[in-house]
């Protein structure tokens, strides 16, 4: 007589195998969200399911307009950027560049990139000393303690700029072509 083993009374989690019948943990086999979401609608008296995905709907949107649409993600970015020290900032961009450098190589910079990076740099040092408000003052508090390099690499196949951190900023010569 062969005995059919039960299936687990939780919906969210899987059977163990018929194979294994060592006591093994039962794993989610769905999102996180199939076990909070039903918590959360019960507690505010949705119990149709379809309701819940709904639910989650509502509060992915308001997320992400809190996000996009608040001041929050530019408060975010400076705290990020002031809880890091400016030294460990500047070495993790020159054990970046030497990585980046090898795949592609820098290159005259006959555009006049360095040049225009540092009148940016100027500028951003006068934005500091003619406005009188304070959170815009400290987002140039660093901007001295930082070595800026500007450069051109040669990349021909990639249309492109970026920063690494500690001040160093690339351009592709494809970008300039």
């Amino acid at each position: 007589v062969t005995m059919r083993r039960r299936q687990s009374a939780n919906p969210y989690t899987s059977r163990r195998s018929a194979n294994n019948s060592s006591a093994t943990a039962n794993y989610p086999t769905l999102p996180a969200a199939s076990i909070w979401l039903p918590i959360l609608g019960h507690h505010l008296g949705i119990r149709n399911r379809k309701h819940h995905k709904l639910l989650l709907l509502a509060i992915i949107t308001s997320i992400l307009a809190l996000w996009f649409l608040t001041p929050l993600s530019d408060y975010c970015a400076a705290w990020i950027l002031w809880t890091v020290p400016v030294q460990t900032d500047v070495e993790l961009g020159r054990q970046s560049i030497v990585s980046l450098e090898r795949k592609y190589p820098r290159v005259e910079d006959r555009w006049g990139v360095q040049k225009i990076g540092m009148e940016l740099v100027k500028a951003g040092r006068n934005a500091r000393h003619n406005h009188n408000n304070n959170f815009f003052n400290s987002i140039y508090d660093n901007i001295d303690e930082y070595h800026w390099d500007f450069g051109v690499v040669h990349a021909p196949n990639l249309v492109n700029a970026f920063a690494l951190p500690g001040g160093i900023v690339r351009v592709t010569d494809s970008l300039l072509h």
